[in-house]
């Protein structure tokens, strides 16, 4: 299993401002009106103490933002927006690869859609895979966290290989008081949230884009020009094993099976 980098972005650093409409693929009029409200507050701690109320009066006690990088499923990086919601998505998510038996995830995958759980539903989910240790895990880490029911949402960013994961949760053991117009209600505060922070979270990852050395971007040219591991070792006067090394980095950092994947998300990501 590769394991994805994690990393995390403090929201009280984080500007919020409009995101691009094309990242916005559930339009909403009432989470414009959240996400404006969200956008006009410039006290950091007023804005958390506007977004941690609405949750509550929801019902919910949990939230997570994090945007993953990915190709396809694979997943090469996770970056936390951290917040001072109590955390039922954290590092071992990722690290000890929860995600990748996750039926919420698959769910969502096939369905293009939010999905609504609970612990039981979770565990009838994962019965033909228990009790292996990383379903124990994954489920403890839940119950550890008073993570018992919620709702989840998975929204792509245009033109990037990047996505969004947005989950919420409470310690209601039953998804039945998700009722329609809770859903409805945590729909737009994930939109609003979405709508107003995304942009400076983007940016923020693309500024971490610039820690590339130069021989890695130089490296990623010479992929995108269809270049060997040799013709780029002799071109850049370094061995082989050295151009090895970085392409092995740079495909799990941007989440690429192959030098095609690689370079198209090089171009996609303006780096060449």
């Amino acid at each position: 299993m590769q394991t994805p980098e994690i990393a995390h972005l403090q929201v009280h650093h984080l500007p919020f401002q409009p995101a691009p409409s094309e990242w916005v693929t559930i339009p909403s009029r009432d989470s414009s009106s959240i996400a404006g409200e969200l956008v006009s507050t410039r006290d950091p701690a007023e804005r958390m103490r506007l977004i941690h109320g609405m949750l509550r009066i929801i019902g919910f006690t949990h939230l997570s933002y994090v945007t993953l990088h990915a190709s396809g499923e694979r997943i090469s990086s996770a970056t936390f927006l951290d917040s001072a919601a109590p955390a039922h998505l954290d590092d071992a998510y990722f690290s000890q690869g929860h995600y990748l038996i996750d039926p919420r995830l698959q769910t969502m995958a096939d369905s293009g859609m939010p999905v609504v759980w609970d612990i039981d539903h979770l565990c009838a989910s994962l019965r033909s895979l228990l009790p292996t240790l990383r379903v124990r895990d994954f489920l403890s880490s839940l119950k550890s966290a008073v993570a018992h029911s919620g709702f989840m949402l998975r929204v792509p960013i245009a033109n990037v290989p990047l996505q969004i994961l947005i989950s919420f949760a409470a310690p209601h053991r039953d998804r039945g008081w998700i009722t329609d117009a809770v859903f409805g209600q945590a729909l737009m505060l994930a939109c609003a949230l979405h709508q107003s922070i995304s942009g400076s979270v983007c940016l923020a990852l693309q500024d971490n884009e610039a820690s590339l050395s130069s021989m890695q971007h130089r490296i990623l040219a010479c992929v995108a020009s269809g270049m060997s591991d040799k013709e780029i070792a002799q071109r850049l006067h370094t061995t082989t094993h050295n151009v090895d090394y970085h392409l092995r980095f740079l495909r799990k950092r941007y989440a690429a099976s192959n030098r095609t994947e690689l370079a198209y998300a090089a171009g996609r990501l303006g780096l060449v």
